[in-house]
């Protein structure tokens, strides 16, 4: 028994007449999605609408580092004891920082950056320095890098730069055999506007002195 049938027994006589008028609804619904595909591409995807091209967001800006002390001291090391005792005096970047017995510390390269990273703890397009440092073993002796600590100052009143893993950072690292050289890249949060004024400091291994550099990118 039909639907029809089933509602009313007066409507008994119209299923075809409405039914005929669903058929041509259907047609009319077929030929409409038929129009609107009509504008889509053989992939069945829609014409790409134009748009404005999107306009870069602002650079993100770092948090301020803490502020620097007013003296530098080397870290403490469980196999160094006593304060170090092989000395040098501070240079420019470009320059080298020169110990008696050889052992060399020098910035090959100081650029101004932005940082590209997306992911956590990243500032997309906050300014950045990118130091390269390299270290030439001269010594009769092997140099233990491992607890190396390079860090960057800028600004007044004068903060540490935040450090940062990206952007191609490599660390010192290992034992640098005598007659070795050993290349690290650092990356730290520098305000550009302070980026004039730069200070750094390499502490190696507690047996030298903190090789101090100061200049500018």
């Amino acid at each position: 028994m039909s639907e029809w049938t089933r509602i009313s027994p007066v409507r008994e006589l119209r299923p075809r007449r409405m039914a005929g008028r669903v058929v041509v609804g259907l047609f009319a619904a077929s030929a409409l999605a038929l129009g609107v595909s009509g504008c889509s591409t053989a992939s069945g995807s829609a014409e790409p609408v134009a748009t404005q091209p999107p306009t870069s967001a602002a650079a993100a800006s770092l948090p301020p580092g803490p502020l620097a002390p007013a003296t530098h001291s080397p870290a403490q090391r469980p196999s160094v004891t006593g304060a170090p005792t092989v000395t040098a005096a501070p240079a420019t970047f470009g320059g080298t920082v020169t110990y008696p017995d050889g052992l060399t510390v020098s910035v090959a390269s100081a650029k101004s950056a932005a940082m590209s990273g997306t992911g956590p703890g990243s500032f997309p397009g906050a300014p950045l320095v990118i130091i390269d440092v390299v270290v030439h073993n001269g010594s009769a002796a092997p140099i233990d890098l491992d607890h190396s600590l390079v860090s960057l100052e800028a600004g007044t009143p004068r903060r540490i730069g935040r450090a940062f893993g990206s952007e191609g950072a490599v660390d010192l690292s290992g034992i640098l055999a005598p007659g070795a050289d050993q290349k690290a890249t650092y990356v730290f949060g520098v305000p550009t506007a302070d980026q004039a004024d730069l200070h750094l400091y390499v502490d190696l291994d507690g047996i030298h002195t903190i090789a101090e550099f100061t200049g500018r990118v």
